[in-house]
């Protein structure tokens, strides 16, 4: 479904990105998580179009978008800080990329309603300003915005960041339960560990410009495929394989860790 190939971004003689490459599956919840800084903000902003990358192919179900304007890739976005229009009513927000598209009034109307409906704004919300709002409610205008559209493409960046620590794991499952009803195509960017862990199917850690490891949550928990990773992803020790041939030496154990993978011991109180 996208395939990024010997990707490289600089910015003058910075170079953010050096080498990626990263294959998202069609219908796949893929989460690109790392510290501040790390690449995956510039990773996601490359594939929406944003960023044109120095080298390398951007490909969205076979086709080459590198040289693509956003508006012609056939992704929707959803911004950190939704990036709503604070003058608009719900309504004329959603229906923002219609009208630029030039849809008729009543099919506008249609489509509007029935993404609202199934992101769970009522009628009576519509109507309103998008300041009036909660901060749950904008996120579902957001992500409304960006679906009304009918991309093959959701990317999110950081959309939970700014709520609080209740509303945030609420509407993480609310996201996955909205993707997962629409089958849409999502890469999502967060720093959250527990997020990338609770929501993704696929999961790409990034250091540096850099991804350590792709693999399912629990895969890149129970086995991480660097030290990096295995620090990143928790509050953890890491036996590394010498250690563990220490253990065997010393116990008989014989236990064998697999070869360039980190094994976790969780610290307990």
């Amino acid at each position: 479904m996208i395939r990024l190939d010997n990707i490289e971004v600089t910015f003058g003689d910075f170079t953010a990105i050096p080498n990626l490459d990263l294959h998202v599956r069609p219908g796949e919840f893929f989460t690109l998580l790392g510290p501040s800084g790390c690449g995956k903000t510039t990773a996601l902003r490359t594939l929406a179009g944003f960023i044109e990358p120095s080298r390398g192919t951007v490909q969205v179900d076979g086709k080459n978008v590198t040289k693509l304007p956003s508006d012609k890739r056939q992704v929707g976005m959803v911004f950190q800080n939704y990036a709503l229009f604070p003058s608009m009513s719900v309504w004329e927000n959603i229906a923002f990329g219609l009208r630029v598209r030039k849809e008729k009034s009543a099919e506008s109307d249609r489509l509007v309603r029935d993404i609202a409906r199934r992101v769970e704004l009522s009628d009576e919300q519509l109507h309103k300003n998008v300041a009036e709002l909660s901060g749950g409610q904008q996120q579902r205008v957001a992500v409304a915005r960006a679906l009304v559209l009918k991309p093959k493409i959701l990317l999110l960046d950081e959309p939970l960041s700014n709520l609080d620590a209740k509303l945030r794991h609420q509407l993480r499952q609310q996201l996955k339960d909205l993707q997962s009803e629409f089958g849409i195509t999502t890469v999502y960017v967060t720093h959250d560990q527990d997020e990338a862990l609770a929501m993704s199917d696929r999961v790409a850690v990034f250091n540096k410009g850099v991804v350590e490891q792709v693999d399912t949550p629990q895969s890149i928990y129970d086995q991480a495929a660097t030290e990096f990773v295995c620090n990143f992803i928790g509050d953890s020790s890491a036996l590394t394989p010498e250690f563990m041939a220490e253990v065997n030496r010393i116990s008989g154990a014989g236990l064998s860790p697999a070869a360039n993978s980190y094994l976790r011991v969780e610290r307990r109180p």
